[in-house]
């Protein structure tokens, strides 16, 4: 050996080491262990990936729902004027039971949307 430099002889194989069992044993262990390890990892970022999926659809049919009922609500506003010039008070009180009943809902709608942004 010369300072800095490993000579190899080719030709010669080195004897290899036998393991015992118990080594053995100890490396499928680990190896076993790391791969339940990753495929915990692999399932734990599915379903952090399927949850985030469902979010984003609810927050999506929030949306759509809201702006549903938002649109309905404004439509009943109009109908109870028309009412109101006929002088029709049961239409009327339909109507202001079904725009309230609304606006309960998109209120609802809104704290289940900021329950999904958190």
């Amino acid at each position: 050996m010369i300072d800095g430099l490993v000579l190899v002889a080719y030709g010669e194989q080195l004897p290899e080491l036998e393991q015992s069992p118990v080594q053995l044993n100890e490396e499928e262990n680990q190896t076993e262990q790391s791969n339940l390890g990753k495929e915990e990892v692999a399932v734990t970022m599915a379903n952090e990936l399927k949850t985030a999926s469902v979010l984003e659809d609810v927050l999506r049919n929030v949306q759509d729902s809201t702006e549903k009922l938002e649109q309905r609500i404004r439509e009943m506003e109009e109908e109870v004027l028309e009412h109101f010039k006929e002088n029709d008070m049961t239409a009327i009180s339909k109507l202001v039971e079904e725009k309230e009943k609304g606006e309960s809902i998109v209120a609802a709608l809104s704290k289940v949307a900021e329950l999904v942004n958190q």
